[in-house]
């Protein structure tokens, strides 16, 4: 049988030879023998699926909604829509009310 180093493997496979270690490490490269500190990978050993990564045709994720679900948020949204853009009145109370904490926090040092 043939080997290949973890540095061939980085070459074939076109991965970190860090990535190569780690499947090493966790088992995932059928047939490789610890010589030493080196690895002996077979040569025509087969680069195992990145389990990292999720392929959209393995997904079975359907979101299957009321068609009324959204009615309420759509309510509220228009109710909002409706006082904009807020009269200048609200909007210096607002301006008010938030100098008025400033103080406060500069008084009581918040």
């Amino acid at each position: 049988m043939e080997f290949m180093t973890t540095k061939d493997a980085v070459k074939k496979w076109n991965i970190s030879e860090r990535r190569i270690r780690q499947l090493l490490q966790d088992g995932r490269i059928e047939g490789v023998v610890k010589n030493g500190n080196s690895w002996n990978i077979p040569a025509d050993a087969v680069k195992p699926a990145d389990k990292r990564i999720i392929k959209a045709e393995t997904i079975d994720f359907i979101i299957d909604l009321d068609k009324s679900y959204f009615d309420e948020v759509d309510k509220l949204k228009q109710e909002l829509d409706s006082k904009r853009p807020l009269p200048k009145e609200i909007l210096k109370g607002w301006y008010s009310f938030i100098k008025h904490i400033k103080m406060m926090r500069l008084r009581h040092h918040w």
